[in-house]
């Protein structure tokens, strides 16, 4: 029984000194530098490919003067304008008509001209009104499209 624990124990050392012949063995230098190589090609590969993907997601930035947002990666519907008159001066609408969060266009025509607006209602409750154009793009004449409680850009995303 002895005689094979002594030969279990040498093996078991003679495993144990490859192992440990084999952990001090270096890299030369070329082998090493190619390895950086390649793992500094894949990295750049990788950076890239995931730079250049399109998505569909909202990436907001915020600063002190606004968000932006990716414009969605579908193409906005064009909003149906309903065409008001003015009576005195003034434009009136229902406040009834914004009980369901939903934005509504509106057009009215003064001078030859039509002025495309929206009515929204707030999650604070609050009826807004805005100019449908973008202070950055208005010359694309793109508008803006809801999304939840935001109004977006369809040029350029400012919301």
């Amino acid at each position: 029984m002895s005689n094979k624990k002594n030969k279990t124990n040498e093996n078991n050392n003679k495993k144990n000194k490859v192992i440990a012949q084999n952990s001090r063995k270096k890299l030369n230098p070329l082998s090493t530098g190619i390895i950086i190589l390649l793992i500094a090609v894949i990295a750049v590969m990788v950076f890239n490919s995931l730079g250049s993907k399109k998505s569909a997601e909202v990436v907001s930035i915020s600063s002190n003067q606004f968000t932006h947002s990716q414009p969605a990666a579908l193409k906005p519907t064009k909003p149906i304008y309903t065409s008001v008159t003015a009576v005195d001066g003034e434009i009136s609408l229902d406040t009834s008509l914004f009980d369901d969060d939903q934005v509504k266009y509106f057009t009215y025509e003064t001078s030859g001209k039509k002025v495309n607006f929206f009515v929204i209602k707030s999650s604070d409750n609050v009826l807004r009104a805005a100019f449908d154009a973008c202070d950055v793009c208005f010359s694309a004449k793109k508008g803006y499209r809801q999304e939840g409680d935001l109004m977006v850009c369809n040029m350029c995303g400012l919301m």
